[in-house]
């Protein structure tokens, strides 16, 4: 005798465990995975969410970044170029006091195909 679970019952990743964001001008793609968003036997699979938001991964070329923050998304500038933003909180922004919030922005360099960060 055993349970008669499907693995549609234990482990359940919603539409908004993954999202995709064109990150260049040339149409490179980052796909972003969000554990906060899926299930395993109806408990959450990331318990790092809290006031500085959530920890997740984003894959680009078949290689792996780790973040944690708030949602990202893109902004433009006039010269067309694309910057993924990260929303960070505390003292992820390096100011005092430890609520203020900020936005960390990240270019991809097509010639090395890396992802390279302003600070």
């Amino acid at each position: 005798m055993g349970f008669d679970l499907s693995k549609e019952d234990y482990f359940v990743v919603s539409e908004e465990a993954t999202e995709e964001l064109v990150i260049s001008k040339n149409g490179q793609k980052a796909l972003f995975f969000y554990p906060h968003e899926t299930t395993c036997a109806g408990k959450s699979m990331n318990d790092f969410c809290g006031s500085s938001g959530c920890s997740y991964s984003f894959i680009i070329n078949e290689k792996s970044y780790d973040a944690h923050g708030f949602g990202p998304f893109t902004a433009q500038n006039d010269a067309c170029e694309i910057f993924l933003m990260i929303g960070r909180s505390g003292g992820a922004c390096g100011v005092t006091p430890n609520s203020q919030s900020c936005v960390q922005a990240f270019v991809w360099d097509e010639q090395y195909q890396s992802l390279n960060s302003f600070k």
